[in-house]
């Protein structure tokens, strides 16, 4: 496969692998956000949520809370579809720990440097992801 694989591509092989792939959850959830792009994208809906979920409190309009979690999940959601072809089936597998996951994911993605050292020890720790997530 070519260093840069596309979303059609990834879309085929994502899948690939399930959560019995790796040593834990938190693994396999990392594995399906490995596209810096997805990361990105997952960063901004929370960021934008997070604008608006003080007002939400402060204020306890439903609709508020409602808007924050379309940021929150709605960003993910159509940031795995755009760059990966595939939306993530984790949400419905275990909410909670996606819900945390993510959320981990999202602050990490504040520590450019502290990402790439975590992606550097994930490949050696499970080299086979490099069949979906090429290395730049």
């Amino acid at each position: 496969m070519s260093s840069k694989m596309g979303r059609n591509q990834r879309k085929d092989v994502i899948n690939n692998f399930m959560p019995n792939d790796f040593e834990n959850y938190e693994d396999y959830f990392y594995y399906l956000h490995l596209n810096q792009k997805v990361r990105i994208m997952h960063l901004v809906g929370m960021l934008g949520g997070l604008l608006l979920l003080p007002y939400a409190i402060y204020t306890l309009k439903w609709w508020l809370f409602v808007i924050y979690f379309v940021l929150f999940y709605g960003f993910g959601y159509i940031s795995h579809w755009i760059f990966d072809g595939v939306v993530s089936r984790t949400a419905a597998e275990a909410p909670w720990k996606s819900f945390i996951y993510a959320t981990k994911i999202n602050l990490m993605c504040l520590r450019p440097k502290y990402v790439k050292d975590l992606d550097e020890a994930f490949y050696k720790k499970y080299p086979f992801v490099t069949k979906v997530f090429p290395r730049n």
